[in-house]
């Protein structure tokens, strides 16, 4: 909780304000991401062409989001936490 002064001017003289921090749950955690890669190389005539083949899924869980809307007597944003998840699919071919 900090002390602030505001934009205001009431008398001569610039308000101050207080704020409450926003509040954050014991629980939170890093972000874990998960990464599967299958890939194939293959070379013809005596490697003078190459082909290369890769497919990858990434999954990236618990990521720090804005959590679930609180009342406003709470008086303070909602709490961040490990509420989202994201799923990377992709290949590369080169030849």
């Amino acid at each position: 909780m900090g002390i602030s002064t505001s934009g205001y001017v009431l008398d001569g003289i610039k308000q101050l304000y207080m704020s409450s921090p926003a509040a954050l749950p014991g629980s939170l955690t890093w972000e874990t991401a998960t990464t599967y890669d299958v890939g194939v190389d293959l070379g013809f005539f005596d490697n003078r062409l190459t082909a290369t083949g890769d497919y990858y899924v990434r999954k990236t869980t618990d990521m720090i989001v804005a959590g679930p809307t609180v009342p406003d007597v709470f008086g303070a944003p909602s709490p961040k936490g490990n509420y989202a998840a994201m799923l990377t699919k992709g290949w590369e071919v080169t030849l």
